[in-house]
């Protein structure tokens, strides 16, 4: 897997936002859909994803890394426990979906401003949850230079928030508590815990070391 091409790739999301956005806020506008869809957390992931993946301009070799980051991370021993009626994973533009569905058919359904204003934080959730993914790939070139590439992530996140718009939160600053959020979720292995803890000791400065632990 290629930690530099996943970087150009968020870099090209970000470069493209107001169009992704706009798409994502399109997908929002389902006041008239069943509601099986309204709460079909896999079938929303893939068409949320539809919406950046074919952005005007994406090259096929960018194609290619669609749904990489989750399969190399559930390769590596992160596998989430079925928690039945609990969400245990990650940070999800999906999940998140079906929750602000629910609350606009208890009360209503936003018009176009609500629902771009709506789109910006999906996208932003969405950044946040392939940098998570990201941070757990600083290792796959080998320990020498792990550092770097964390830098790299710190100037996408920097990038993000330097594009946001100025109502939307700030969900997370410093890379560094990538790392952590990445492995937040229940597991039945803890292999893949302590592998995670040694490469970062292995690897990082003792300032960043330190960092990822308050985290």
């Amino acid at each position: 897997m290629s930690f530099q091409a996943h970087i150009e790739l968020l870099q090209f999301f970000l470069a493209h936002r107001d169009e992704g956005v706009d798409r994502i806020q399109g997908l929002l506008n389902a006041q008239r859909k069943p509601i099986e869809y309204l709460q079909d957390g896999p079938l929303l992931s893939r068409h949320f994803e539809d919406c950046l993946f074919t952005l005007t301009g994406i090259t096929q070799s960018q194609l290619r890394l669609r749904g990489q980051l989750e399969e190399a991370h559930r390769a590596s021993g992160f596998r989430p426990r079925e928690l039945p009626g609990l969400h245990n994973g990650l940070v999800d533009p999906a999940e998140l979906m079906i929750r602000g569905f629910h609350l606009w058919q208890q009360t209503r359904w936003p018009g176009r401003n609500g629902r771009i204003h709506y789109a910006h934080t999906l996208f932003n959730v969405y950044l946040i949850r392939c940098l998570e993914l990201l941070s757990m790939r600083l290792w796959d070139a080998g320990l020498i230079g792990a550092g770097d590439r964390l830098a790299q992530l710190q100037g996408v996140l920097d990038q993000l928030w330097a594009q946001t718009t100025a109502d939307q939160p700030v969900l997370v600053r410093d890379a560094r508590w990538l790392i952590p959020l990445a492995q937040s979720p229940a597991t039945d292995d803890l292999g893949a815990y302590f592998e995670v803890a040694e490469k970062i000791a292995g690897s990082l400065s003792q300032e960043d070391r330190i960092e990822v632990h308050k985290a």
